[in-house]
């Protein structure tokens, strides 16, 4: 379920790890937050650019990974 206002988008690509051995990839990209402004989430939202919202990774399947929201801040600027 999307937050109203907040468009279903791709947020960013992320280096991983490959799968090698005991290691999995997928281990350590779960729990990892990733930030972003509200400003560069939705098209032009410019005005809501001092918002800065947190995503965790929750799940994994693929090269896909599904995230839940985690905390706002705001800028200091």
């Amino acid at each position: 379920m999307l937050a109203p206002g907040v468009d279903n988008r791709t947020i960013t690509l992320t280096p991983v790890n490959k799968t090698a051995g005991l290691v999995n990839s997928a281990d350590s990209l779960r729990g990892r937050v990733f930030s972003i402004s509200l400003g560069d989430c939705n098209k032009g939202a410019e005005a809501n650019s001092w918002r800065v919202l947190k995503f965790q990774v929750d799940e994994i399947k693929g090269f896909d990974c599904y995230t839940n929201f985690y905390g706002m801040d705001i800028t200091r600027d």
